[in-house]
């Protein structure tokens, strides 16, 4: 029986699979209700929706929370995003590459839409957080 399961999941990074399963930085887990900025990216019908939220000062990001819709990949992507956010400056928000988080948890390059997604929440919170400091 392990190693059925083991074989199941092989497709996954242990990493993957440990962001997946962890959810720390999701918003059904630890809500933001109040004076918070807000990007979505993707589409609920093909499957593939994300919704990022984030409280932050002038300088650095304090709270970041995640919800999505979508397949294992995308779902721990936004755990590990969120999770390199947290705490972070504003200005740091431009040096997360999608290239990089790609090559981290290994995901497949017929899933780079995925990515693509990230990329547009993340550059339209950064856009919203610098309007916010101009």
């Amino acid at each position: 029986m392990n190693d059925f399961y083991k074989k199941k999941h092989d497709i996954y990074s242990s990493y993957l699979i440990e962001l997946f399963a962890r959810s720390d930085y999701s918003d059904a887990e630890d809500s933001i209700t109040t004076n918070y900025y807000e990007a979505f990216a993707g589409d609920i019908n093909d499957n593939s929706f994300i919704q990022i939220k984030c409280i932050a000062d002038d300088k650095s990001i304090k709270k970041i929370r995640y919800r999505v819709i979508g397949c294992p990949y995308l779902m721990a992507s936004l755990e590990w995003l969120c999770e390199n956010l947290e705490n972070k400056y504003i200005n740091d928000i431009e040096k997360i590459t999608p290239i990089e988080l790609m090559e981290i948890l290994k995901i497949p390059s017929d899933r780079r839409s995925i990515i693509l997604l990230l990329e547009d929440a993340v550059n339209d919170i950064r856009l919203q957080l610098i309007k916010k400091t101009t």
